[in-house]
This record gives structure tokens, C-alpha cells and sequence, in this order.
């Protein structure tokens, strides 16, 4: 019965053979032995099997020891097979020499094989050929009875990987044989059977892979001949809804002509019927019939009718219409910006512009004068701050918020001492600047929230409101924070819409959502709320502060006492949105504006309007001045109101 080993080889070569160690190990070891083979007994297996694993492998020769390690003297034990890389290196190996020598002492001559590379099998006894041995002396030699190599020379097992000789397939297969214990022929028979049979295999699969593409592409042409049919049919089905649209549309234009044409018809009467009014006196009528007329059909011969039906003291015209507007210190002068980019500069006294300057980059939007000079702040769009002086119109300073992307300036506020400019902006950030020094004197970054307000409480305070109905106010000289409040969120965007000081400077009106919070400055605390109906655009103190006026998004004004937080009046005198409701002097009435176009002042204790001014276009501001006797109003025009004479 044949001993089994724990390996199936021991390969012996010189480190300068590496490489070729590195491939005989590779190619043993992955080496299938044909499966009609497996199990069957041979010169040295009982029964073959299925890989030559494990393979023992000297990577190194040993350099400093005289004998051979325990390690490969146990290899070499426990190997059925020396397998010895033959070269003209490992013949000059003395490691190499002892583990052969070492193996036939071990009595297992008969199991050496050989794998030649290079040089010449006992090449040492042709000289005069000049070529080099390949085979170490231990394989040269048969051993004698003392175990010692004699004589007499042994007849070597090998497989020859030079060109032209077995080369490396055949040599491998000898050694394979070798270590199997069975037949070259019948093991290369086998071989060549298992390569046809791979080859048929992986034909097999080709033709198959071939067949299943031919058919891909075959159902993929198929497809894409279906896809293009239907978008054909989508194409076609596309013409005729466009040409259906473009009849549609055409039918539509012929509509709109004949219905624009009726319009036009229907004006041209209301300003006819509007001038016939005028001249009999009978002004009321012909503001009804100007005001019924569409906006969009508006000349200035509309313009010119309800001047005349209208009791304001001067109107005058401007080529954009005008969204801001403020007056001097003394009164006397206005300036007003408009939803373009031009600032006009007015004598209030004789109703004449001063100046006019256009910004063509720059869209003007907000707008604050200061309360003891005859200058005014304005800015716009490209993040640029300018100081006017008034009634020149020239710019004194001009400063730049250095803002960026989608950031607008949203309000600008003068400090109560005139000292101090601050501008609010959407990004959340109070810039300050000193008018005396022209500097910027404190930044501060208050909130992620954008601003939408801005009044100064004190010569040092100020307050700002912020979207999501937050508002905190600061100390601006040293930058800190002092006390904020948050409303409640009624709104995706709950913005604080206007901030009013009172009289006695105690308390703080909020226009937020569909409220009015007075909050006492003091303790910063929600000390009354007016609850509203419709969304609260603007508010209003009176002179003695013990009313609050408020103009909302329904049209109506509404009027509160201020001790008691009962609503006294409502009032709906407008069919749109009031943007802005003053206080006539000595609190006799009030005034508002609104956004279909009309201006009306209103007695405190009666609902009806007390006077009825008519504005061309929608109002967009109205400011009073400081003495309380003439009224601004911006629309696309500017009126004058003699207040004191109506009231």
C-alpha cells in the first residue's frame, strides 16, 4: 500500500531562479487531474487525487547555516516528490546539491524530477562545446552503499522547458506524470481530451452569446421601429393640437379686439358723461363716473377731468409712478422716489420740482428724513446709501451697505438727534453710520430674519421688526443686544409690517399679521392687542396719543382707543388695501389712502368721509407735514392737500 506524504512535491531551486519557481508552484497547484483519472491507483497513489496540493516550496537558500533546517529537513520527509529547478545556477547551489542528496539518503531516488530551464544535462563533460551544467552533482550521481554519491551515473527524470525541446506545456505534463505515477502519453491524451472538450464548452457558450445579441438586437430594432412610429403619431398628434390652439388663439385675438373695442367705447362715455358732469358742478358724479372707468384705458385727459372734480391744491405728474415719500424737517420741502429709478425733489410752498436725479441701475426703495435738517436718505437695489440735501438735490455723502446676492435694503431710520443713519436689509444686519464722520460707527448682525422695519427709540435705542414676528431692540452705540420679542406665527411669513413710537415715547405700536401689539418700551412686554379682521398694512398715533389708527389689507380703517383697546369706529371707505393712514392736527380726523386709487379724510366720530379726495392710480404713500398743515400723497402722481383748510 502506498504512503501517503502531506506533500505532494518539494521544489528545489536557486533564488536567482525565482521566476520560475513562481510558475511551476502556480501551475501545480491549480492543475485539475482529469476526472476519469481520479480515484484509480498508480506507481504512488492508492488512489489519484483530485489537485497536486500542497506543494512544499524552498523560497530561499539558506546562507549562513552549515546544515540544513530543521523546517526543510521536515519538508523533505513529508514530500512524495523532489521536483529540482535545473540551471547553471542550481548546479552551482550547495543547498540545492544537499536537499537532493538529502533525499536520496531519505531513499526516494526513484520519486527526483527535474525541470531543465537553461544550460546543457551534464554539460560539465562537454567542454569542448563550452556549455554549461544544469544538473547539481547529487542528481549526476547514483549513491553508494556508505550514502555518499559514487560513482556510477544516474539516469535523471526530466521534463525540458528550453525552445525547441519539450518547452514548457510538455515539460510540465512530464513532471505532472512524474508525481502521478502514470503514463506521459496517457496523461497528455487526457489532456488534449479535456482542452477539446473546454473549447467545444466555451464554443458552445459563444454561439449561444452570438444567438442571444442576434436576437437583442433584432427585438431592439423593433422597438426602436415601434418607438419611432409612435413618436411619429405623437408629432402629428402635436400639429394638429398646435394648429387647434393657433385657431383657438386667433379666435381669441378677434375676441379680445372686439371686446377691448367695447371698452374703449364704454370709456370714451364715462369721460364724456365725467366732463358734462364737471361743468354743471356736480363734481361727487363726475369722480364716480372717472373712478369707474378701467385703470388700464387712463390718459391725461382722465388725469386732467378728475383735477378738476377733485379739491386738491396742486397735482403734479411724474413719468413713473411714485412708491415712497418724505418730507424736511421745516416742511417746507418733499422728496419722493418711485418703482423706477428716479428721486424727485419738491417745493412744497409753490408746488414746483426742484431736482430730479435717475439712477438707471439702481432701483430706488426706501426713504427716511431727518428730523432736524432739511436732508434725506434714499437707496435702492445695488446696496448704495445716499445723503441729499434739500431744496439743491445734491448728493452730500453717499455710503455702501455692502450687501450681497439677493440682499435688499428694506428701511432706513434717523436716529432722534439726527446724528445717526441705520439701514435695515433682508439679510438681518443694522448698519450704522456716523453722519459727522461719514464712518461706519457699528454693525450689527441682529438676526438670520430678514428686516422689515426700523424707528429709533432714543438717541442711543433702536428697534427693528423682522419677518416671522420677531422684533429686538439694541443699544446701537455699544452693539447689544437688549430685549426681543417674538409673536406668535400666524403666517408662513408673519412680517412685522410697521413700527410707530407713541407721543410719550412709552409705547411701541406693531402691525403684525392681523394685529396691533402695543408694547411699553420699558419692560418690552405685550401690554394690549387689537385684533383685527383683515391683514394690518399701517398704523397711526395721534397727537395725544389716545388713538391708534390702522389701515388694512380689506380696505377698512380702523379706529382704537388706546387706554381702553376698544375699537371705536371701522370704517370702509375703500375696495382695496389702505397703505396708509395719518392723523389730521389736534386729532379731528384722519386721513387714509389706498390702493384704488383714492385719498379720504374721515371726522373721528362719524363713519362717513368727511372729505373725499380723488388720486389718480393706486396710493403708495402719504405723509403729513410736521405742522400738520399739508398732506403728500404718492400715487402716480403727486397731490397736495390744504389740511387745514379742509379740516
Amino acid at each position: 500500500m502506498a504512503k501517503t506524504y502531506k506533500y505532494k512535491a518539494f521544489i528545489s531551486y536557486s533564488h536567482k531562479d525565482k521566476k520560475w519557481g513562481d510558475w511551476l508552484h502556480k501551475n501545480l497547484e491549480t492543475f485539475k487531474v482529469p476526472k476519469n483519472l481520479v480515484g484509480k491507483q498508480s506507481l504512488f497513489y492508492n488512489y489519484l487525487p483530485h489537485k497536486l496540493i500542497p506543494i512544499f516550496r524552498d523560497r530561499e537558500e539558506l546562507s549562513t547555516s552549515s546544515e540544513l533546517g530543521k523546517m526543510i529537513d521536515d519538508a523533505l520527509t513529508n514530500s512524495s516528490h523532489l521536483i529540482v529547478i535545473c540551471s547553471p545556477r542550481s548546479a552551482k547551489s550547495q543547498w540545492v546539491n544537499q536537499e537532493v542528496l538529502q533525499f536520496k539518503r531519505m531513499g526516494k531516488a526513484n520519486r527526483i524530477l527535474c525541470l531543465i530551464v537553461d544550460g546543457e544535462p551534464f554539460g560539465a563533460d562537454k567542454t569542448d562545446l563550452g556549455m554549461e551544467e544544469c544538473f547539481p552533482q547529487a542528481i549526476k550521481y547514483k549513491l553508494g552503499s556508505d550514502g555518499n554519491l559514487s560513482a556510477s551515473p544516474a539516469e535523471p527524470i526530466a521534463g525540458d522547458a528550453r525552445i525547441g525541446k519539450d518547452e514548457k506545456e510538455n515539460a510540465l505534463l512530464k513532471l505532472i506524470a512524474g508525481l502521478l505515477g502514470i503514463g506521459f502519453d496517457q496523461l497528455k491524451q487526457r489532456e488534449a481530451i479535456r482542452k477539446r472538450q473546454r473549447l467545444i464548452f466555451f464554443n458552445t457558450i459563444s454561439l449561444s452569446l452570438l444567438t442571444l445579441m442576434t436576437a437583442l438586437t433584432i427585438w431592439a430594432f423593433a422597438q426602436r421601429k415601434e418607438a419611432d412610429s409612435q413618436k411619429e403619431l405623437a408629432l402629428e398628434s402635436k400639429r394638429s393640437a398646435e394648429l387647434a390652439r393657433d385657431e383657438a388663439f386667433e379666435q381669441k385675438k378677434i375676441a379680445d379686439l372686439a371686446n377691448e373695442k367695447a371698452k374703449q367705447e364704454n370709456y370714451y362715455n364715462q369721460i364724456g358723461l365725467a366732463d358734462a358732469k364737471i361743468r354743471e358742478g356736480n363734481y361727487e358724479s363726475a369722480q364716480n363716473l372717472l373712478w369707474g372707468t378701467d385703470p388700464k384705458l387712463r390718459h391725461w385727459e382722465w388725469g386732467r377731468l378728475l383735477n378738476n372734480s377733485n379739491q386738491s391744491i396742486l397735482t403734479i405728474a411724474f413719468k413713473h409712478s411714485v412708491s415712497k415719500s418724505e418730507f424736511s424737517a421745516d416742511g417746507k420741502y418733499a422728496v419722493v422716489i418711485g418703482n423706477g429709478p428716479d428721486i424727485g425733489f419738491i417745493d412744497m410752498l409753490n408746488g414746483v420740482q426742484l431736482e430730479s436725479h435717475s439712477f438707471a441701475s439702481n432701483n430706488l426703495r426706501v426713504l427716511a428724513s431727518s428730523p432736524i435738517n432739511n436732508q434725506f436718505a434714499s437707496a435702492g437695489k445695488n446696496g448704495m446709501v445716499y445723503l441729499w440735501e434739500c431744496p439743491t438735490g445734491k448728493i452730500i455723502r453717499t455710503f455702501d451697505a455692502l450687501v450681497e446676492g439677493a440682499v435688499t435694503l428694506s428701511d432706513l431710520a434717523f436716529s432722534k438727534d439726527g446724528k445717526f443713519l441705520a439701514v435695515g436689509a433682508t439679510d438681518g444686519k443694522i448698519r450704522i453710520w456716523s453722519l459727522e464722520s461719514g464712518k461706519i460707527f457699528r454693525l450689527i448682525d441682529s438676526s438670520p430674519l430678514e428686516i422689515h422695519s426700523l424707528t429709533f427709540l432714543s438717541d442711543d435705542h433702536i428697534v427693528a421688526g423682522y419677518n416671522q414676528g420677531l422684533i429686538t431692540s439694541f443699544n446701537f452705540k455699544s452693539g447689544q443686544q437688549l430685549k426681543s420679542l417674538e409673536f406668535e406665527k400666524k403666517h408662513h411669513n408673519s412680517m412685522v409690517e410697521d413700527l410707530e413710537l407713541s407721543p410719550s415715547g412709552k409705547i411701541l405700536a406693531a402691525a403684525h399679521h392681523y394685529d396691533i401689539q402695543l408694547i411699553e418700551v420699558e419692560s418690552f412686554e405685550v401690554t394690549k392687542k387689537m385684533p383685527h379682521t383683515s391683514w394690518v398694512w399701517s398704523c397711526d398715533y395721534s397727537s395725544n396719543g389716545e388713538i391708534i389708527a390702522t389701515g388694512c389689507q380689506d380696505g377698512s380703517i380702523n379706529l382704537w382707543d388706546t387706554t381702553k383697546s376698544d375699537q371705536l369706529h371701522t370704517i370702509h371707505g375703500h375696495s382695496m388695501a389702505v397703505g396708509s393712514v395719518n392723523f389730521f392736527p389736534k386729532g379731528k380726523g384722519v386721513m387714509s389712502s389706498s390702493n384704488d386709487g383714492t385719498l379720504n379724510a374721515w371726522q373721528l366720530d362719524s363713519k362717513k368721509a368727511d372729505q373725499k379726495f380723488g388720486i389718480r392710480g393706486g396710493l403708495k404713500s402719504t405723509a403729513i407735514t410736521k405742522d400738520k398743515k399739508i398732506a403728500l400723497t404718492v400715487a402716480n402722481s403727486i397731490s397736495l392737500i390744504d389740511l387745514e383748510y379742509n379740516s
